[in-house]
């Protein structure tokens, strides 16, 4: 077992570093390389081999080599898992896993009136008709072990929370996960429904390819247009702005920051530069300010590199809070971008930092492009109105 966990690793930091970053024309020729998909496992399927493309030879050999083994261990140690069954029923589970509960869009809230919020997936067990569903997909795809694994997994976890809340919905938010539609079927033959929430930015990546809920809720028809672009079922698709990013804030109250730069996963370089060009806007006697990614932000970096300015706690600062605090919010590439546009505040795009990586998103679709919006670089040339 101690060398599964270190082959494991090894798998873990493998994916990390070696994606490979496909350009759209590219993409679309791996795409436009799958027939039709004829039911819920091909999209899986054809899902989880365009995310192989993206991840390279070296990955694949080792996560299907570790996930032979990961399949047939968990295969008969979930059999063998008992669950005591919750009196207390509801009529959806959200598996939330910390995301906030304002992403739910109002609709569901009112269409599901009993929703669990649920942040502890340790109940997993495969039942016999789980076993025969895990055995139909193994038939269909006898090699793949890494792909099985992935599924069955899920499928344990799935069959955990309907064992114990007896749900009439499952709602996720995993159109990226290749395991998506599998879960669809699965859910779908003991007449559950499965239902996706956008939670994120979008471009055109193949990630997210080919998946079917029974519903996928968007932020726009631009995200619908997108992933239909990238092959995902044509009629899942619900447009509905959530309460995160229809935030009504109260525009009369006067703003303490000129500026404030929401950060994603930047590097030190990058940072750098983001610290350059805010140096710039502070010279002018701008008020600045700079929002640390929850998740991917360097703390210590971030700390060192923006010392000159204020640096917002995201623990003790709600993005709320922070929209209110300033006048302009400016990033490359992130979801609080969509959030300014939907609130009414001044939106602007940093072309100043990697003009190429600028220039992509053209390519990539991004729906920031095609709404009201500032340039970095105009503002640093030509002063802010």
């Amino acid at each position: 077992m101690k060398f599964l966990l270190v082959l494991k690793n090894i798998v873990i930091i493998i994916k990390k570093r070696k994606t490979k970053n496909y350009g759209v024309k590219k993409q679309k020729e791996i795409l436009l390389s799958f027939p039709k998909p004829k039911d819920d496992y091909e999209r899986s399927y054809f899902q989880y081999m365009c995310q192989k493309r993206k991840m390279g030879f070296l990955f694949n050999i080792l996560s299907n080599f570790l996930g032979f083994f990961l399949f047939i261990i968990f295969y008969f140690k979930l059999s063998l898992n008992v669950i005591n069954k919750n009196e207390k029923k509801c009529d959806a589970v959200f598996l939330s896993n910390d995301i906030p509960k304002n992403i739910l869009p109002d609709s569901l809230s009112e269409e599901f009136k009993e929703i669990l919020y649920n942040n502890n997936f340790d109940a997993f067990i495969l039942t016999k008709d789980d076993k025969r569903f895990v055995k139909n997909l193994w038939m269909k795809y006898p090699i793949s072990f890494y792909f099985l694994y992935k599924c069955m997994m899920k499928i344990s976890m799935y069959s955990g929370q309907i064992q114990i809340f007896d749900p009439k919905a499952i709602i996720t938010y995993a159109e990226y996960s290749f395991t998506s539609s599998v879960l669809t079927a699965y859910c779908n033959q003991i007449n559950i429904e499965h239902i996706n929430l956008m939670h994120g930015e979008k471009i055109f990546d193949i990630v997210d390819s080919f998946f079917r809920f029974n519903r996928c809720y968007v932020w726009d028809p631009f995200y619908k247009d997108l992933f239909i672009k990238l092959r995902a079922y044509e009629n899942q698709f619900m447009v509905e702005i959530p309460p995160s990013l229809n935030m009504k804030l109260n525009h009369n109250i006067e703003y303490i920051y000129d500026f404030t730069y929401y950060l994603m996963n930047e590097n030190g370089e990058q940072l750098k530069k983001i610290s350059a060009i805010l140096q710039v806007l502070k010279s002018r006697k701008n008020k600045i300010a700079v929002r640390p990614h929850p998740r991917y932000s360097n703390m210590m970096l971030v700390k060192r590199i923006f010392s000159d300015f204020s640096i917002e706690d995201y623990s003790k600062v709600s993005i709320e809070e922070s929209f209110g605090k300033t006048n302009g919010i400016i990033s490359l590439y992130s979801t609080v971008l969509l959030q300014g546009s939907y609130n009414n505040k001044n939106v602007i795009i940093d072309d100043f930092t990697s003009k190429e990586d600028y220039k992509n998103l053209f390519e990539l679709d991004y729906i920031m492009l095609s709404k009201p919006h500032k340039l970095l670089s105009a503002i640093i040339n030509d002063g802010y109105d």
